[in-house]
């Protein structure tokens, strides 16, 4: 009985993951929603499944327990649905991988940082179940429980150290490269998402390298653009700034970014 109730939430690992690349990657469309609902159906198909496999023997075959040396090791006869199972989490979990490692291309340091941690993560239970299933354990142990608390702790380390999931993606760096009217791109708690290179040069600074840290470091010589900022969206005003090229005026704006229910995401500074 109590194998049911361990191996109850393998089957959402695949579609988890996913779900975790697509959002930290900034990908949504309805095709995408919808075909990720499918998978959570599934997954709730495979776990109900599982917890009643007595029944039609689908999941497994036969469950047994036999001694190879210091241990009792379960000896599991697979049914077809657990070919299901590893053919649907894997592709998912595969999928998940190649948008992390095209996230970490061309991107800025923080977010390389993000998708490494969440790669690296993922294959600590990747590499376990892959070796137990291939029969390359000692004693037959499966090593993925063990996997997956070794990628969950990588992982808790990567949310606090380097803000995954918490620092969204909201700007797109190839558009703001392109335009000439500087754009600076904060997060609710404002930090910075992305300075396009107008506003670096306005302000004499590497925008790129403060991806990630608070508005107030990267403006702390611009007091007057920092109380601006920190007043919160929507604002507009004139600003006097001093730069390489002497005292220019700007005409500064900040707008809201709303997410669904109109939930504020973060703002943009132009």
């Amino acid at each position: 009985r109590w194998i049911g109730v361990a191996y109850i939430g393998l089957p959402y690992v695949g579609p988890l993951w996913l779900l975790c690349a697509l959002s930290v990657s900034g990908i949504r469309t309805a095709r995408l929603t919808v075909f990720i609902a499918g998978l959570f159906a599934l997954s709730f198909v495979s776990s109900a499944m599982f917890m009643s496999n007595d029944l039609h023997h689908m999941y497994y075959r036969s469950l047994s327990l036999v001694r190879n040396g210091p241990f009792s090791i379960g000896v599991i006869e697979r049914g077809p649905w657990f070919w299901v199972v590893q053919l649907y989490s894997n592709a998912s979990m595969i999928a998940a991988d190649i948008l992390l490692l095209l996230r970490a291309r061309g991107a800025p340091a923080a977010f390389k940082r993000q998708a490494r941690v969440m790669f690296l993560a993922s294959l600590f239970p990747w590499a376990g179940m892959i070796v137990f299933n291939l029969g390359w354990t000692p004693y037959g142990l499966d090593y993925m429980p063990v996997g997956l608390p070794l990628g969950g702790l990588l992982l808790a380390w990567g949310m606090f150290r380097h803000r995954i999931i918490d620092l969204g993606v909201i700007a797109y760096e190839r558009v703001f490269e392109g335009m000439s009217e500087g754009v600076l791109v904060l997060d609710r708690k404002l930090r910075i998402v992305d300075v396009n290179p107008a506003m670096a040069r306005a302000l004499g600074a590497s925008g790129r390298d403060w991806v990630g840290e608070d508005a107030a470091a990267f403006l702390a010589s611009r007091a007057e653009l920092a109380e601006f900022v920190a007043k919160g969206p929507p604002a507009s005003a004139e600003l006097r700034l001093e730069t390489e090229g002497g005292i220019r005026h700007y005409a500064a704006r900040l707008a809201p970014v709303s997410g669904s229910g109109e939930a504020l995401l973060g703002s943009i500074l132009s």
